[in-house]
């Protein structure tokens, strides 16, 4: 891209691409990260999740701490037959997104927001 006005980038051709990271639950709750190890979990590597709880009971998937996420958009899509309880670092609510739904989630650096429709 090229540089837009202070702090955007325009992308003059193309398209943007998001990079596509898939987490298999293992029938657990998942905590995720963008900083290696603060907290313990699995790092977010792309913006599009393929997310599978790979159990018959609903799963937990814990987003990163909002100070490190300011101006992360994420696009969770439930892969499995199970719901998913998308929740901040808290174990506070974002969304409940349910079998084959996708969940668009936006942080602001306090607060996870999101809403679920169907892809």
């Amino acid at each position: 891209g090229t540089a837009g006005a202070p702090g955007s980038v325009t992308i003059a051709a193309g398209v943007l691409k998001f990079k596509v990271q898939t987490i298999d639950m293992n029938d657990a709750a998942v905590t995720t990260t963008l900083v290696p190890g603060t907290p313990a979990g699995t790092l977010i590597t792309g913006n599009v999740l393929y997310v599978d709880a790979s159990s018959g009971t609903t799963e937990n998937l814990l987003l990163p701490p909002e100070a490190d996420c300011n101006g992360l958009y994420l696009i969770i899509v439930n892969t499995g037959g199970e719901t998913i309880n998308v929740q901040n670092d808290a174990a506070g609510a974002v969304v409940t997104l349910e079998t084959a739904n996708t969940a668009y989630c936006y942080c602001d650096g306090t607060t996870w927001r999101g809403t679920v429709g169907t892809p």
